[in-house]
């Protein structure tokens, strides 16, 4: 198997960005080995920017690499459609907001 699919909510202060995390397992698959993957990453995709990235760092600013960090270190933990709130990782707020898709 190449890789895993999980899309997310990702909120920030006044932000809503979804996004598509594919986790590459490529030690476990030739192709991604063959295009450089080593271990495991995670490419996230905004899907309303057309831009994806496989590591945090190369997102710049604040919410983006913030929620794929979290998104990496928690993959197992992380259920499909999960809100990523990226105030509430920073301890910015006590509780996480209500998922858009969930509010009444």
């Amino acid at each position: 198997m190449f890789g895993v699919v999980k899309t997310f909510e990702v909120r920030d202060r006044m932000t809503f960005i979804p996004v598509l995390a594919v986790r590459i397992c490529g030690d476990l698959n030739w192709l991604a080995r063959r295009a450089g993957f080593r271990g495991d990453y995670v490419l996230l995709t905004r899907l309303t920017a057309n831009r994806t990235e496989y590591t945090p760092e190369a997102w710049g600013g604040r919410t983006m690499p913030i929620a794929h960090q979290y998104i990496i270190d928690n993959w197992g933990d992380l259920e499909d459609k999960d809100l990523i709130d990226v105030e509430f990782i920073l301890g910015e707020k006590t509780e996480p907001c209500e998922s858009e898709r969930t509010a009444a």
